[in-house]
């Protein structure tokens, strides 16, 4: 949680100031959609009885929530993310009033019915889900003495119970990555990715720095979606 102080009169306001305000949003967005897969609807997106509109609404994409202008359906409709980035003149020397530059400065990204934009899907993937329940949950740390060399580079292994093929199909992961004895969120700066599922493990790609006396930790929960 990120918030500011206010002192006195006269805030400093800066780029950090306003780097603090982003980060808290995006850090909230990021906690909330870790709940979530990708296409599943957040409110609205509802089709017409006859089902050739769809209304306004959101859904989650690669940990952003995505707001929807709702539109006609034609045959075999998809939707499609597109990004809008809007420049701005950037006083890129402060000993100097005159060197300004052009630079991108604001972004916005919406979803709409059609093609041709950043990312396209079926209106058939959509995702609803009532209900979300934690079938299994563990944490896993890595201490092995290769992760006290300041960096780490590997694959973090981890059990569980056994799922059936029904259990597997229906269910999702949930992870957070965290630094050992320090149990903050270490998302800047690491790299990591689900490699693959099995009946009764799942396996994580990690590349991280860590401090002395840090070790990954990964704390995850497998949830059932219904």
């Amino acid at each position: 949680m990120k918030k500011l102080i206010f002192s006195g009169t006269g805030y400093p306001v800066s780029i950090k100031t306003l780097e603090y305000l982003q980060d808290n949003t995006l850090n909230t967005v990021a906690a909330f959609t870790k709940s979530k897969v990708n296409y599943e609807v957040i409110w609205g997106m509802n089709l017409n009885l006859t089902k050739t509109r769809i209304s306004d609404g959101a859904f989650v994409y690669n940990g952003e929530i995505i707001p929807f202008t709702g539109g006609v359906l034609g045959i075999d409709p998809t939707i499609t993310i597109n990004e809008w980035i809007d420049s701005d003149t950037f006083n890129t020397n402060p000993n100097s009033l005159t060197a300004v530059e052009t630079l991108p400065a604001y972004s916005s990204k919406v979803g709409s019915i059609g093609t041709g934009g950043i990312h396209t899907f079926s209106v058939a993937s959509l995702k609803r889900y009532k209900q979300q329940v934690v079938i299994d949950s563990g944490v896993v740390i890595r201490t092995e003495p290769d992760v006290w060399k300041g960096v780490f580079d590997g694959i973090i292994h981890c059990d569980h119970k056994p799922l059936t093929e029904d259990e597997l199909a229906n269910t999702m992961i949930i992870y957070t990555l965290t630094r050992h004895n320090q149990n903050t969120s270490y998302l800047n700066g690491a790299s990591h990715n689900l490699l693959h599922r099995f009946s009764d493990h799942f396996l994580i790609s990690v590349s991280m720095a860590l401090s002395p006396g840090e070790s990954p930790m990964v704390q995850w929960q497998i949830v059932r979606l219904k």
